[in-house]
């Protein structure tokens, strides 16, 4: 489910909102997007991203925030992601419009 404040990326694993989709909550820094809460799953299967009204996401090609980076910025669609990170992701960092920077 999403957050209820809008602040969540919509994420799918293929290209232009297809196939298998998740919500993923901030604020909140994920180091490593393996064993999310609910035994979720996206490291390497980001294809595609909608980002709610009141979040900011920082994507990471690397686990603890490192590699190649993209900003994701509020209520925008993303039916693509540049090669470096379309399907390679591996962390992520999601920050609130209300609550200020993103909470660990």
């Amino acid at each position: 489910m999403p957050h209820p404040g809008g602040c969540f990326v919509q994420v799918w694993d293929r290209p232009n909102f297809a196939g298998t989709f998740d919500y993923i909550n901030g604020p909140h820094h994920y180091p490593s997007l393996r064993d999310m809460p609910g035994g979720r799953e996206w490291t390497h299967r980001i294809r595609s991203a909608k980002v709610g009204p009141d979040a900011t996401v920082m994507l990471y090609a690397n686990e603890t925030a490192q590699g190649a980076t993209m900003m994701l910025v509020a209520n925008a669609d993303y039916p693509y992601l540049p090669e470096s990170l379309s399907g390679a992701a591996e962390s992520a960092t999601i920050a609130c419009a209300s609550a200020g920077d993103a909470a660990d």
